[in-house]
């Protein structure tokens, strides 16, 4: 079963979590997007999102990232 990492930059939330190949949530989260603390720590959350399931979930096929 191929799984999606789905990271939703928005201006107060980034949303995040791993779909199924059938668009089905296996995992969901959200945490602030803080902007005020400029680009690199926005860069470093994200890619910190992306490790963090990347420890558990090991059949990731893609990574998909929105922004506004």
């Amino acid at each position: 079963m191929k799984q999606y990492i789905c990271i939703d930059i928005g201006g107060t939330e980034i949303k995040h979590g791993v779909l199924d190949e059938n668009g089905k949530f296996l995992a969901k989260d959200k945490v602030p997007t803080e902007a005020f603390r400029g680009g690199p720590a926005l860069l470093k959350k994200v890619l910190g999102i992306a490790a963090d399931y990347l420890k558990y979930w090991k059949a990731v096929s893609y990574t998909h990232l929105t922004l506004p």
